[in-house]
């Protein structure tokens, strides 16, 4: 997945602190992903598929 900002998440992160460490492993774990299939995305994040 190509995440075009961090922009919004650190906007986000600043406005609730206790998110942040989520949103920047999160955000870490996105730009290097390489999900082929929904599936493959389901298997690291399995609400993501509901």
């Amino acid at each position: 997945m190509h995440v075009i900002s961090r922009k919004t998440l650190r906007q986000f992160w600043e406005k609730y602190p206790d998110s942040e460490t989520a949103l920047i492993r999160w955000f870490k774990l996105m730009n290097s992903a390489n999900f082929q299939t929904l599936e493959e995305l389901g298997s690291v994040f399995p609400s993501a598929i509901l």
